[in-house]
């Protein structure tokens, strides 16, 4: 740890990450840990402190600073991308990490099916835009619910033993998380707009979400639990975040 320019750098304890903590210097009487919506750090300290105290304080704070970037970097606050493509002949859409095109027809009854890289969409009325729209979308949501309920059932075991039940999956738009649970109701709650990404990425927010019913923070012993049956945990969230799709 050291220090330039109003900048103290420290080491995060699990990913071993070394990031600086912008220094604020001010007319207060206590210390104030604060972890930014864009993952920045900043502590503003009163005059008196010492650079010596300051770094102690710092160190021994590290984990909660990394806990906190966890989380932040788990709810990307960014909903300019997560939106839903036109539903229209020759766009395209991201699906499992794959660039699917879409070919929209006319057809005697409503249905959608891949085959290769296309995605073959066929709707009664193709001119109405806001009908298949809503079709596609219900059809999105169908598909995302079973490969989900796939997920979870394949990763289930980790916290079986523990006595929980299999939880309740559901789907919607969200801005800010991939996934969230709530172990009083037993039920996880999935992003719409996961279903864009591999499924490397999405086994990585279903074991992130069981783990939470055993752990329910993001404390060391959460980490440590979810390492051992996702040691490359860390590759997966980083390749989700920069949306590799």
């Amino acid at each position: 740890m050291n220090n330039a320019n109003g900048i103290l750098f420290v080491i995060l304890p699990e990913s071993r990450e070394k990031i600086p903590v912008q220094i604020n210097r001010k007319r207060m009487k206590n210390c104030r840990l604060k972890v930014h919506a864009d993952g920045s750090v900043s502590c503003s300290v009163p005059y008196r402190i010492s650079q010596s105290w300051l770094a102690e304080f710092l160190e021994a704070r590290a984990g909660w600073i990394e806990r906190k970037k966890e989380e932040i970097r788990l709810q990307d606050p960014s909903d300019t991308i997560e939106k839903m493509p036109e539903i229209r002949d020759g766009n395209t859409i991201w699906f499992l990490g794959e660039e699917l095109r879409l070919s929209v027809n006319q057809g005697t009854a409503n249905k959608i099916y891949r085959d290769g890289e296309v995605l073959f969409i066929y709707f009664k009325e193709p001119g109405q835009q806001e009908k298949l729209q809503v079709f596609f979308e219900r059809w999105w949501r169908e598909e995302g619910i079973k490969i989900l309920q796939e997920r979870i059932q394949t990763w289930y075991c980790v916290i079986e033993k523990y006595g929980i039940p299999s939880p309740k999956i559901f789907l919607r738009k969200m801005k800010s998380l991939w996934g969230s649970c709530s172990v009083t109701k037993n039920k996880v709650t999935f992003n719409f707009y996961l279903l864009k990404s591999s499924i490397d990425c999405i086994d990585y927010v279903v074991l992130h979400e069981l783990v939470h019913f055993i752990y329910p923070n993001h404390s060391k012993d959460f980490y440590a639990f979810l390492e051992s049956y996702m040691p490359d945990w860390r590759e997966r969230k980083m390749k989700l975040n920069r949306r590799s799709y």
